[in-house]
């Protein structure tokens, strides 16, 4: 067999291997509901008002990542709201992922150890592919639909590197072609998720590591425009960005977030290399002062990973390039102030880190000049090990994934602390009418933080569903005390405060008290049928038939297919006599409720 037929025989081997690999690695992902941010992003916008054609007209929460959007509403289009059609989405877009790893090393691997064998080049490469693939870390960026944008941002920006490589090793009609196409890969990154900026920090690391061979002089002048790109679309979209404000509003001291981010810097070293105890929401205390222990465990690893790039920097491109490209795609959480100072799916671009790595210690082994026997094989089979033990810890992981509950259940035993993991465990044993359990995680919430009138709301409800009117009346008061605007009508806290408060008020027996919130829900917002249709209860029951009618009719105005609205009304009718006009409501109700 030729050279060229066994590469392009083992290339082709090595991609159906991945995606092969990846989809039996991942297949009860495809059992996972949708989950969290899916609910808002995802599952609420699947109606008539979404798919592509809408998207194009109104990208609402993806108009800063637009491609973002456009994937989910392809999505949407092949799998309407089916989960299991976006997770093999994510499944095929991270194969894609660990496809183009394979083939940024194979080009890198024939830059730097031309000794090696072409079928040694491609099995290194897959080795470091693969090892990304099972690497437990993933898990989150994979499973969780929502986390995607990291899944997408990283397969443009790894196009874009390997276009940019093909741009500078081609000496032909080619070239130009190749750095066209690698500008655009780099704006679809940007397009999937802002901090793509990273790109021409990762391609001049290549560059000086890999290309600059056979006294090939340094142009860096090609890399401009990748500087150029984000910057302007920065400015195009919001300027004040560019002097370090904070995307998600927070506010934090500069310093405080330099320190504290070195602390997490060194965590997620550990999590690269030790990939346990892996947490969907992390708990990070603010770092306050430089004598800070986690400030000084920082600073080591930090101290270390430098000095390790100046000890092997002639000696092992790759490992070189691993901790450096660590460093680059870690560098934005240094000074981006965000709400949480990380999430291990940010952690999915910086997480190739250790495919370069596994390729420098396999690549060193398996030249022609290196000892033969243990010292040789041991890597590999070492390698070999990890590789089998990370799967496990993946499929381990993927378990905790499998529904709402297991994965907050899982959360709050690793962030006790944390104010939200409590909250959302509280909301979903509530959905899933858990009510003591419910109770239990919301007072713990509440125990750490009161100020959330979502939380209230959900107590609120939970004391509702267990027959305990007097504090369910208090926990809605409580909402209304802490919701200090009105929200979302779509899942309006303080709406529907009101109008519970109402109806506890009117089985109490104080009908004027119920009287005032509905009329204060309707002074509110007037567009839905709810506090019309419990305002003419209470008049109905105080015997005012006029006013009742009244509010039902406008009840049913404002939703036409409310059925509750068309019983009173009819009730109303018959009290009156008027049974042939109760019988055409009946009818009707009949036509928008056949059950």
């Amino acid at each position: 067999m030729t050279d060229k037929r066994l590469n392009a025989t083992s290339t082709i081997a090595a991609v159906i291997l991945l995606f092969t690999a990846c989809f039996i690695l991942y297949r009860t992902s495809l059992k996972v509901p949708f989950l969290f941010d899916d609910l808002l992003f995802i599952s609420s916008n699947s109606s008539s008002n979404w798919g592509i054609s809408v998207f194009f007209h109104n990208m609402g929460i993806f108009i800063s990542r637009p491609l973002l959007g456009l994937s989910f509403a392809a999505n949407y289009e092949i799998s309407r709201n089916s989960p299991a059609g976006f997770h093999i989405g994510n499944l095929i877009i991270h194969s894609i992922n660990c496809s183009l790893i394979f083939f940024v090393l194979k080009k890198l691997l024939r830059t730097t150890y031309g000794e090696l064998t072409i079928l040694n080049k491609n099995i290194v490469s897959f080795s470091g592919a693969l090892f990304f693939l099972v690497h437990p870390l993933a898990t989150e960026s994979v499973t969780y639909v929502s986390g995607r944008s990291s899944l997408l941002y990283t397969m443009f920006l790894l196009l874009s590197v390997l276009l940019y490589i093909s741009f500078e090793e081609n000496k032909g009609e080619w070239k130009w072609f190749f750095y066209g196409f690698s500008l655009l890969a780099y704006v679809a990154s940007l397009a999937s998720k802002e901090i793509a900026a990273i790109c021409p920090l990762i391609l001049i690391a290549v560059i000086f590591f890999f290309l600059l061979r056979d006294n090939k002089k340094l142009n860096l002048i090609p890399i401009l425009p990748f500087f150029f790109i984000p910057i302007a679309t920065v400015l195009l979209r919001k300027a004040s960005l560019l002097s370090g404000a904070s995307p998600d509003g927070t506010s934090r001291n500069i310093i405080v977030q330099l320190m504290t981010e070195i602390y997490v810097l060194a965590e997620s070293v550990f999590k690269v290399l030790f990939p346990v105890n892996l947490n969907f929401d992390p708990d990070y205390s603010d770092i306050t002062t430089p004598i800070d222990s986690g400030f000084f465990i920082g600073l080591i690893v930090l101290t270390f990973m430098i000095a390790a790039v100046f000890y092997v920097r002639k000696k092992n491109p790759f490992i070189v390039f691993s901790i450096l490209f660590f460093l680059i795609s870690f560098s934005p959480h240094l000074f981006i102030r965000l709400r949480d100072y990380m999430s291990e799916r940010w952690l999915y671009f910086p997480l190739i880190s250790v495919s370069f790595l596994i390729a420098g210690i396999l690549a060193t082994t398996s030249g022609k000049n290196q000892a033969r026997g243990f010292v040789k094989y041991s890597p590999a089979a070492i390698i070999f090990v990890v590789i089998v033990i990370f799967s496990a810890l993946t499929l381990s992981r993927l378990e905790v994934w499998q529904s709402a509950d297991l994965i907050w259940t899982d959360t709050v035993k690793k962030s006790p602390g944390k104010f939200r993991v409590h909250a959302n465990l509280g909301h979903v044993f509530l959905r899933e009418e858990k009510f003591p359990e419910a109770e239990k995680e919301l007072l713990k919430a509440i125990n750490i933080n009161k100020e959330y009138a979502e939380v209230h709301y959900d107590l609120a409800q939970v004391y509702s569903n267990l027959g305990k009117d007097e504090l369910a009346y208090a926990e809605y008061g409580n909402a209304l005390k802490y919701m200090t605007y009105y929200d979302d009508p779509a899942y309006s806290v303080y709406y529907n405060s009101m109008i519970n408060m109402g109806v506890i008020s009117f089985k109490n027996g104080d009908k004027q008290k119920a009287m005032e919130l509905f009329s204060n829900a309707i002074k509110l917002d007037n567009r839905y049928p709810q506090a019309f249709n419990n305002l003419g209860i209470v008049f109905m029951n105080m015997g005012d038939m006029e006013k009742a009618e009244l509010n039902f009719l406008m009840a049913l105005n404002r939703d036409p297919k409310y059925a509750m609205a068309y019983y009173n009304l009819a009730d109303v009718y018959i009290k009156e006599g008027r049974n042939d006009e109760a019988a055409e409501i009946l009818k009707k109700v009949k036509s928008v409720k056949p059950d």
